[in-house]
């Protein structure tokens, strides 16, 4: 069974620090707070409501700051939204430039890789490409076997690479013959490379104590 991962969520959501009040929220009221509390002391007691007038939009603000959320974001972030929206241009103009950019290659080829290019490009339209990849999907689907429309031909028999590079058929077989798998053996090709390697490291050796 698939261990189960828990994948976090509500990332954006802060922390409570008292009661149901984060650090901001509690800023906000003790801030709020305080500034009532000296503007009570200095106009409230001789001028009481010249102090209604300014703390209660004080008393308003803090409260939609604390509590007031609009589409789940705070009312802080929804009041900058709006100013921002209040200062930009309601109605925006495109003007085409009229300065016209040059691409310039920076960067030239060789005249080595241009006449590759050139010879895979000439390849390309011959068709070369295409056919040798398709003789080597056919030999990697057979196993190194094939029959059918392959070679010149369109004669059965194993794949080889000849010295061009290219593939031909080399071993025909009978209409209906099993055929085997040439890579059915690859522990036994494995040990004769490994014996030949040995073969050839001693005779060397035996060379080095002659000379």
């Amino acid at each position: 069974m698939a261990q189960q991962y828990k994948i976090p969520q509500n990332l954006d959501i802060e922390d409570k620090i008292l009661g149901p009040f984060t650090l901001k929220q509690v800023l906000y009221l003790v801030t709020s707070g305080i500034t009532v509390y000296v503007l009570f002391n200095i106009i409230g007691i001789s001028n009481f409501p010249l102090f209604l007038i300014i703390s209660i939009p004080i008393a308003v603000m803090t409260l939609a700051l604390v509590f007031v959320k609009i589409n789940e974001r705070p009312f802080l972030d929804f009041f900058f939204y709006f100013l921002q929206f209040a200062r930009e241009p309601k109605q925006k103009k495109w003007a085409k430039s009229t300065k016209i950019k040059t691409f310039d290659v920076t960067a030239k080829l060789s005249e080595e890789e241009q006449a590759d290019q050139k010879k895979l490009a000439q390849m390309a339209k011959r068709g070369v490409v295409q056919s040798q990849l398709s003789q080597m999907a056919t030999l990697l689907d057979t196993r190194g076997w094939v029959k059918g429309d392959i070679g010149e031909g369109g004669v059965a028999g194993r794949i080889a690479a000849s010295s061009d590079g290219a593939l031909e058929p080399k071993k025909l077989i009978q209409e209906g013959e099993e055929l085997d798998d040439i890579f059915s053996d690859i522990e036994g090709a494995v040990k004769n490379i490994k014996v030949v390697a040995q073969e050839e490291e001693l005779s060397e050796r035996l060379k080095d104590i002659l000379g």
